[in-house]
């Protein structure tokens, strides 16, 4: 599996994803967006989608297609947005996250933090010293 930077060519396959995924998400491009994705043997698995914001990077969206899942494609897909927000100034990535989704735990694994509980969390890392 491989993880990269995503090219305007690869817009029409993120789309799909986000129909099946989020069927009521809009695709946003432009300034301040990236996006990557998850490939194997050409086939993409997922994305991710990275807004930045003043003073922090946004991990917008981030998924997976349901029989790809569990095989490293979301892992990657996290580590692929931290390495992009510990390249930028404020080096901050925030995200919000429903508060049953199991996906919490790969977050914090990945060193995020609760900075606001709820119906709907929101986690923040920050690049080490």
């Amino acid at each position: 599996m491989e993880v990269r930077e995503a090219t305007e060519a690869d817009y029409s396959g993120i789309a799909r994803i986000m129909e099946i995924l989020f069927p009521d998400a809009e695709f946003a491009s432009g300034e301040g967006h990236a996006y990557f994705v998850a490939e194997e043997n050409g086939k993409m698995l997922g994305f991710c989608h990275i807004a930045e914001t003043k003073g922090a990077i946004v991990l917008a969206g981030i998924g997976v297609l349901p029989g790809e899942r569990e095989k490293g494609a979301g892992d990657a897909l996290i580590d692929a947005a931290i390495e992009y927000a510990d390249s930028r100034a404020s080096g901050r990535l925030v995200l919000k996250v429903r508060a049953l989704n199991p996906a919490i735990r790969l977050y914090l694994k990945k060193g995020f933090t609760l900075k606001k509980a709820g119906e709907v969390h929101v986690l923040e890392r920050k690049k080490p010293n």
